[in-house]
């Protein structure tokens, strides 16, 4: 099967990028699978953080998997090039992850297009449905988006909830979000602690410690 994943990827950096990396090397065991990414994502006035970029040059995506940086989110001229350019693949399924709104006219362009064109499937990968930041417009862009899926696939029994409000009939899956696996072996609890006042002088045991994870 011919399958191709919009949306972010490396070297654009997050949560959301690794695990379309993380999809596409398994899925490519078994299909030919290529990746259409964004060569501007966000806009720099809408970006909080000072770069979009993974700066760690950790690119998991196996090195034969094609990983093109083309789509920019904010300029329609470039969604139907891109559209054009992915149809000319003939891709059997598109997929792509949907977790805001603010990607829903790009991808509801390049996705009824491609479909027009070649007649492939497209399957939504919802982290979310409602964004947790709500903005006016939202339901619009989120009811827009869904009209071009055939498939759904969600995480959570609220996330399926939300799902309803906005897809009617068409066919969806609840699996539990994926474990992480790009981060090495687990390690044991004693070893982690060992770990940590080893090497950072960080004593878990006798000082209140708040830990977290930077994507």
């Amino acid at each position: 099967m011919k399958i191709i994943i919009i949306g972010t990827a490396y070297p654009l950096r997050g949560a959301m990028a690794q695990l379309n990396g993380i999809l596409a090397n398994y899925l490519s065991e078994d299909n030919d699978v290529e990746i259409f990414s964004f060569k501007r994502q966000y806009p720099k006035l809408l970006f909080p953080g000072k770069s979009q970029e993974d700066t760690s040059g950790n690119d998991i995506i196996k090195k034969e998997i094609p990983n093109t940086q083309i789509i920019d989110s904010i300029n329609p001229f470039n969604w139907r090039s891109t559209a054009r350019k992915i149809a000319k693949k003939n891709p059997d399924l598109l997929i792509l992850r949907f977790w805001i709104p603010f990607f829903a006219p790009a991808f509801y362009t390049i996705c009824r297009f491609v479909k027009k064109k070649t007649g492939g499937k497209v399957l939504f990968i919802c982290d979310n449905v409602i964004p947790h930041e709500h903005r006016p417009g939202d339901n619009f862009l989120i009811k827009l988006i869904f009209k071009a899926g055939d498939y759904f696939i969600i995480h959570s029994k609220s996330v399926e909830e939300d799902l309803k409000k906005f897809v009617n009939g068409k066919p969806y899956k609840l699996t539990p979000h994926p474990i992480y696996n790009i981060f090495g072996e687990a390690a044991g609890k004693e070893e982690s602690k060992r770990f940590l006042k080893n090497d950072f002088n960080i004593d878990v045991e006798n000082e209140k410690v708040i830990l977290f994870l930077v994507m």
